[in-house]
Protein backbone atom coordinates (compact mmCIF):
# COMPACT_ATOMS: atom_id res chain seq x y z
CA UNK A 1 0.00 0.00 0.00
CA UNK A 2 2.84 2.38 0.82
CA UNK A 3 4.52 1.61 -2.49
CA UNK A 4 1.32 2.39 -4.39
CA UNK A 5 0.92 5.66 -2.49
CA UNK A 6 4.53 6.55 -3.28
CA UNK A 7 4.05 5.79 -6.98
CA UNK A 8 0.80 7.78 -7.20
CA UNK A 9 2.41 10.71 -5.40
CA UNK A 10 5.31 10.65 -7.83
CA UNK A 11 3.21 10.39 -10.98
CA UNK A 12 0.51 12.92 -10.13
CA UNK A 13 2.36 15.58 -8.14
CA UNK A 14 3.54 18.84 -9.63
CA UNK A 15 7.07 18.38 -8.32
CA UNK A 16 7.52 14.74 -9.47
CA UNK A 17 9.54 13.68 -6.47
CA UNK A 18 9.20 10.80 -4.06
CA UNK A 19 8.81 11.57 -0.40
CA UNK A 20 11.64 10.02 1.56
CA UNK A 21 9.30 9.34 4.46
CA UNK A 22 7.22 6.91 2.36
CA UNK A 23 10.34 5.06 1.23
CA UNK A 24 11.58 4.70 4.80
CA UNK A 25 8.15 3.56 6.01
CA UNK A 26 8.03 0.86 3.32
CA UNK A 27 11.51 -0.33 4.26
CA UNK A 28 10.61 -0.47 7.95
CA UNK A 29 7.55 -2.58 7.19
CA UNK A 30 9.67 -4.88 5.02
CA UNK A 31 12.20 -5.41 7.84
CA UNK A 32 9.45 -6.06 10.40
CA UNK A 33 8.06 -8.72 8.07
CA UNK A 34 11.52 -10.27 7.86
CA UNK A 35 11.75 -10.42 11.65
CA UNK A 36 8.41 -12.20 11.83
CA UNK A 37 9.57 -14.73 9.24
CA UNK A 38 12.82 -15.38 11.12
CA UNK A 39 10.99 -15.89 14.41
CA UNK A 40 8.49 -18.23 12.73
CA UNK A 41 11.17 -20.28 10.98
CA UNK A 42 13.79 -20.58 13.72
CA UNK A 43 14.74 -18.28 16.54
CA UNK A 44 18.09 -16.70 15.58
CA UNK A 45 18.81 -13.94 18.09
CA UNK A 46 21.76 -12.49 16.15
CA UNK A 47 19.68 -11.90 13.00
CA UNK A 48 16.80 -10.46 14.99
CA UNK A 49 19.02 -8.04 16.91
CA UNK A 50 20.76 -6.90 13.72
CA UNK A 51 17.42 -6.27 11.99
CA UNK A 52 16.15 -4.40 15.04
CA UNK A 53 19.28 -2.23 14.84
CA UNK A 54 18.57 -1.47 11.19
CA UNK A 55 14.95 -0.63 12.04
CA UNK A 56 16.16 1.70 14.81
CA UNK A 57 18.45 3.53 12.37
CA UNK A 58 15.58 3.80 9.87
CA UNK A 59 13.36 5.34 12.55
CA UNK A 60 16.07 7.92 13.22
CA UNK A 61 16.27 8.67 9.48
CA UNK A 62 12.48 8.98 9.36
CA UNK A 63 12.45 11.51 12.19
CA UNK A 64 15.25 13.49 10.56
CA UNK A 65 13.51 13.41 7.17
CA UNK A 66 10.37 14.82 8.73
CA UNK A 67 12.29 17.49 10.63
CA UNK A 68 14.43 18.61 7.68
CA UNK A 69 11.88 18.15 4.92
CA UNK A 70 12.30 20.56 1.98
CA UNK A 71 8.68 21.67 2.27
CA UNK A 72 9.09 22.48 5.96
CA UNK A 73 12.42 24.23 5.32
CA UNK A 74 10.77 26.41 2.63
CA UNK A 75 7.95 27.38 4.99
CA UNK A 76 10.40 28.38 7.73
CA UNK A 77 12.32 30.66 5.31
CA UNK A 78 9.19 32.63 4.44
Amino acid sequence: LELIRMLIGFLFSDENRIKLRFMIDSTIVFFIRDIMLIVNDKFDIQKIVSLLGVIGVLFIFRILSMKYSPSIMEKSKN
